[in-house]
């Protein structure tokens, strides 16, 4: 017989050490903040210089807001946008996300 046996024994070892791996170094935890802005506001973005920058998207009524974020210990991404849609869009914001 020329058959060929893998050996089940080294899968699960590999199993154990990885599972040992994940509980010993967990996941990291990064650090995460909420930015709320002003109803009207949109093209949110995160500049390179660790500022949060919006515009009103309006070429009659042009404004741009800029403020500075808290240091980074890697650098600032957008992790996702939140707030309610319809016909009140007062509790608009973005969370960010501190990451490599």
């Amino acid at each position: 017989m020329n058959e060929e046996q893998y050996p089940k024994k080294r899968l699960f070892k590999a199993w154990n050490i990885a599972n040992v791996m994940q509980r010993l170094f967990p996941k990291k935890k990064y650090k995460t903040i909420e930015v709320y802005y002003p109803n009207g506001w949109s093209n949110r973005c995160v500049t390179t210089n660790n500022f949060f920058t919006a515009d009103t998207n309006d070429s009659v009524n042009w404004d741009t807001i800029k403020f500075p974020l808290p240091k980074p210990k890697y650098k600032w991404h957008i992790k996702n946008y939140g707030g309610t849609l319809g016909e009140k869009h007062n509790k608009q914001f973005v969370i960010l996300i501190d990451k490599p």
